[in-house]
């Protein structure tokens, strides 16, 4: 577990499960990633041997607690696993021997390399340092190092996320209207699946729809 590295795209940045996250959250966030199985393996706990596939692992409250760092509490690992649950990054099964994680879609977080780009990354710092300079430079429309990853599947808010979105604008807008009402009218901005909530948020308050929510399409 403690050889290797992990990837971490920028674009994680501009996601929901990051912006919407208070800083524990976050560094429990990347605990989880950094925890999780690059492979198949086999896992001892508790006296128990346990398979995993990559992107599991078992362990406990505590354990996650404690690799997380200073100011981290059990309560507040608990809670960030229950929200990390909802927004579909990732499930978790309690046994008598512990608790086994799996990251839902690992490979878009940590895409598996072919043997020749691997050998490619091994030809030493000094050129990687260099190529990866370069690629900041020529690569900035993917915002990331390697493979672009997988679109992400829209995933609707909670009305916790969007009061906390409205509160960070500014906004005057009731978190319950909003997403009642699109929430009514199966997140679709007219025929269209919404593609982002936060601009849909934006497109209200500049509409001055507070109280009501949007005007159907069509009423006006």
């Amino acid at each position: 577990m403690s050889n290797g590295w992990i990837k971490l795209y920028r674009t994680l940045l501009e996601k929901p499960i990051w912006r919407l996250s208070t800083p524990e959250q976050k560094s429990i966030l990347i605990t989880l990633l950094l925890m999780a199985n690059h492979n198949d393996n086999e896992w001892d706990w508790g006296g128990k041997r346990f398979k995993v596939q990559k992107g599991e692992f078992v362990t406990s409250l505590d354990s996650i607690r404690k690799t997380a760092g200073k100011g981290i509490s059990i309560q507040q690992t608990r809670t960030a696993l229950d929200r990390f649950k909802t927004m579909q990054f990732l499930t978790y099964k309690a046994t008598k021997h512990g608790r086994i994680i799996s990251i839902c879609n690992w490979e878009g977080y940590q895409p598996v390399e072919k043997r020749g780009q691997q050998s490619k990354q091994q030809t030493g710092n000094k050129q990687v340092t260099s190529n990866n300079k370069d690629n900041n430079n020529n690569k900035d429309n993917n915002k990331s190092i390697g493979a672009t990853p997988p679109a992400v599947k829209f995933i609707p808010p909670t009305v916790e996320e969007v009061a906390q979105y409205v509160k960070s604008k500014g906004y005057h807008i009731d978190p319950n209207a909003f997403v009642c009402f699109y929430e009514s009218n199966g997140w679709k901005v007219g025929p269209n699946k919404m593609k982002s909530w936060h601009g849909a948020i934006g497109t209200w308050q500049s509409r001055n729809k507070v109280e009501t929510g949007p005007t159907p399409r069509g009423t006006r």
